[in-house]
């Protein structure tokens, strides 16, 4: 596959177990609080189980927006590392469908094709291509910022 894609799906897989591994954290100080908070329930004056609910709450609030914030960065890495991925492939796959002459493209893992023989996979082609001109990307980068 494509080196780059692959150290991307590395690196999202890192990010993922590092999120679950705090959002499971915290879950567990609530669920902690929530089963203790139970318990003492009956021998808690009024007052004290208000004062209760309210630190549940805010742990619970805490921990809601945890997982929210997490998502969205992680969303946001995700979408960092694979758009130009995907942009170099749709450019690879437009330039090798147009110069086969195919009249159509399609995703072999998205697909609903049921058949197609394997010299119309172009998996390998897209792959090697893609690799082949990384070097070539990775220079005019280079060069451009060396011009800034």
């Amino acid at each position: 596959g494509v080196e780059e894609g692959k150290k991307a799906v590395k690196r999202l897989k890192r990010v993922y177990t590092k999120i679950k591994q705090d959002l499971d954290s915290k879950k567990k100080q609530v669920l902690k609080f929530q089963e203790s908070l139970k318990k003492q329930l009956a021998v808690l004056s009024d007052k004290a189980k208000q004062k209760k609910y309210e630190e549940y709450r805010r742990l619970l609030m805490e921990y809601q927006q945890m997982l929210l914030e997490r998502q969205r960065k992680f969303a946001k890495l995700e979408k960092k590392l694979k758009n130009p991925i995907l942009n170099r492939l749709m450019l690879i796959i437009g330039s090798i469908g147009t110069k086969g002459d195919f009249d159509l493209v399609l995703e072999k893992t998205e697909s609903a094709v049921l058949y197609a023989p394997k010299h119309m996979d172009l998996t390998g082609q897209v792959v090697r291509t893609y690799n082949d001109l990384k070097a070539k990307w990775k220079k005019k980068s280079k060069k451009r910022k060396g011009k800034r």
